[in-house]
């Protein structure tokens, strides 16, 4: 008899993860929630089960922004004997004020790139031999530029700017990670520009923003679309971005950075 396949979704409780998770039980598929706050993720998990009763959700609760909460995460589903046919990371920030994580990463970095990476290293004894990785990636990824001060707590910090370095980083660490583990499916999605609450920048204008700006943006639905898409494909190290999936665009896969990454962060 043949052992169950989990699905883990980091960032579970929030817009585009408790959707990824609705997409994954609706296929009767099982589904592991990786969540910060336990109230929220319950709250996510009752309302998937009124709508699917037959789904298999089980919440784990782990903080992206500690390396130590990631770790110990990994050996719980280790421990558990959990084997995952796929794990999407999901689980994402977009701070307006410049803070550090324990680990001392500036905040936006270690949670959307160091957390993601350390996910994906940590869990890779529990994912079955062509089993499938996706990071969430972003559109904002084309604004700027990337070097290695990217891992640097103490450069110049902007709300936007570091969120898409972050971005940027993750497609490069990606791409790395996709060379690197040919057994696996490797892959990133672009959700578009999707009306959730990370895109509220706490600032003056988030008023108007949700009158005029919101009811163009994607759903939490149509924004994960995506990644399930990525989560089942037979291909790696793709960009999934809309109905569309592509080869890495070339100004993303900088062979020097996505070498220090993977030095960085993915030995």
């Amino acid at each position: 008899m043949s052992m169950k396949e989990y699905y883990l979704v980091s960032g579970a409780s929030g817009g585009m993860g408790s959707e990824a998770v609705r997409a994954l039980a609706l296929r009767g598929l099982p589904v592991i929630m990786a969540c910060r706050n336990g109230k929220k993720a319950e709250a996510v998990r009752e309302r998937i089960l009124a709508d699917i009763p037959d789904a298999e959700l089980r919440i784990e609760i782990f903080d992206q922004a500690s390396l130590k909460s990631i770790d110990e995460l990994a050996g719980r589903m280790a421990a558990s004997g959990v084997r995952l046919a796929g794990l999407f990371n999901c689980a994402g920030v977009l701070n307006k004020e410049k803070s550090l994580t324990m680990d001392g990463y500036e905040s936006t970095v270690g949670v959307n790139l160091v957390g993601s990476a350390r996910m994906s290293m940590d869990l890779l004894d529990c994912i079955v031999p062509g089993g499938r990785i996706v990071n969430m990636v972003s559109l904002s990824a084309n604004f700027v530029r990337l070097d290695r001060s990217v891992l640097d707590p103490s450069r110049p910090f902007s709300q936007l700017g570091s969120y898409a370095r972050s971005k940027r980083a993750l497609i490069a660490f990606t791409a790395a990670m996709a060379e690197r583990k040919p057994e696996l499916r490797v892959n990133m999605a672009d959700p578009g520009v999707v009306s959730t609450d990370i895109i509220r920048l706490g600032r003056w204008f988030d008023g108007l923003t949700d009158v005029l700006f919101r009811p163009l943006c994607k759903t939490s639905a149509q924004g994960v679309e995506p990644a399930v898409r990525a989560l089942f494909a037979d291909v790696s190290g793709k960009y999934f971005v809309g109905e569309k999936v592509k080869d890495v665009p070339a100004k993303f896969l900088d062979r020097e950075m996505m070498d220090f990454l993977w030095k960085e962060l993915g030995e």
